[in-house]
């Protein structure tokens, strides 16, 4: 048998395996992308309306933790948050104290501003009055409350829905006002469907009709 022949064929099975490898590699990422995107909610926003003028809230979703008698889940979304907060001036690393539901911003670790202009002006800044970063979680909306779990799994605060007295759309994010907290800025995609949904958990607005 010719050399050249045996080099040939070989060439041509290395091709082959190489496609049927290639083939099977993609029908399995076809498979998982299709998978995330079934599991992955849908929130659309004209179905919502249409779910709420029919009096009904979106079809329950499965939690991890336990809930009240009676109470239902009905949303489920990451997103991250910011409070309206007013700084200590300190200009230093920042960290989170909750207390009673989204509670105030704490910024530690003091920072010598003394004989610094620049360091002076930044900690003025600081002090100032504005939406803080407080971090990133996964909200549950249910009937009952508005949960935050963050630092995968070790953090969990809530805000009853009674407690809510305002539910602001500003074009980017949903902001939230509650009894005895900063206001939060909630930044859930899409907004529209958020602040839907929570105004009428919070509110009893129904979209084209009067709230009650």
């Amino acid at each position: 048998m010719d050399g050249s022949f045996i080099v040939t064929l070989l060439i041509i099975i290395i091709i082959v395996v190489a496609i049927v490898v290639q083939r099977r590699k993609d029908s399995s990422s076809g498979v998982g992308t299709a998978r995330s995107r079934a599991a992955a909610p849908i929130h659309n926003v004209a179905e919502l309306a249409h779910t709420l003028q029919r009096g009904e809230l979106p079809a329950p979703t499965q939690v991890s933790f336990r809930l009240l008698p009676g109470e239902t889940c009905v949303g489920v979304v990451d997103a991250d948050i910011e409070q309206w907060l007013e700084g200590d001036g300190s200009y230093t690393t920042k960290h989170v104290a909750w207390a009673g539901g989204l509670a105030g911003l704490a910024i530690g670790g003091a920072m010598n501003v003394a004989g610094n202009s620049w360091r002076k002006a930044a900690a003025k800044s600081e002090m100032a009055e504005c939406w803080r970063m407080i971090g990133s979680y996964r909200i549950y909306v249910t009937t009952e409350r508005l949960a935050f779990e963050g630092g995968g799994g070790r953090e969990w605060h809530e805000y009853s829905i009674h407690d809510v007295r305002g539910v602001e759309n500003d074009g980017a994010a949903v902001i939230v006002k509650t009894n005895g907290n900063p206001a939060t800025r909630i930044h859930a995609t899409p907004t529209a469907y958020w602040h839907m949904l929570l105004r009428n958990l919070v509110l009893g607005e129904v979209p084209g009709q009067t709230a009650r």
